[in-house]
């Protein structure tokens, strides 16, 4: 891939705005050198929103809210560099401007094609994952110059909650009842 494609990660700036891919395949879902450079340069890249794209949600691995949520994702071998290197370097760019980690790799097991959880100040974790099931939704950011407008989008004609009944806790009830 690498050879004919070139890097997996990098950075797309649309208006004001900045996209940064991450490859959490790689380095056993730690990032790397390179990437957590990337991911260094937005702390004074001066961007209204920063949207994080990974596959895998390493930022729910081994927490204790989200991780029983995912049981059934990819995971890492061994312990990645998210909580020692890369959530501060997330605190430090969220306390500048608003940041959205969106990821996939979400289990077969949701409730949901979309989980989307406020996190920290500035800092909103979210999945979505299609999976051929009646639930299949897209989620759509309506970026603005009044702040982002974020909608489900069903693409079966199913009913979806809206994004505020799509966190860990809605997630965890839903888990609980079998829903």
């Amino acid at each position: 891939y690498l050879e004919h494609f070139g890097p997996t990660h990098g950075t797309i700036d649309l208006g004001r705005d900045r996209v940064v891919l991450l490859d959490t395949e790689r380095h056993n879902g730690s990032l790397g050198e390179e990437q957590l450079a990337l991911l260094e340069a937005q702390v004074d890249a001066g961007v209204r929103h920063l949207f994080i794209v990974s596959h895998r949600p390493i930022w729910a691995e081994d927490d204790p809210v989200y991780s029983p949520l995912f049981k059934g994702n990819t995971r890492s071998i061994l312990p990645t560099n998210y909580r020692k290197e890369v959530w501060p370097v997330l605190e430090r760019i969220a306390g500048l401007t608003e940041v959205f980690w969106i990821s996939g790799s979400m289990s077969g097991r949701a409730p949901h094609s979309i989980f989307f959880q406020p996190h920290a100040p500035g800092i909103t974790f979210i999945q979505s994952a299609i999976r051929d099931v009646p639930r299949d939704a897209l989620l759509i950011a309506d970026v603005g110059e009044e702040g982002i407008h974020w909608w489900p989008l069903s693409l079966t004609g199913e009913q979806v909650p809206s994004v505020d009944r799509m966190g860990a806790e809605k997630w965890a009830g839903n888990m609980r009842s079998g829903r």
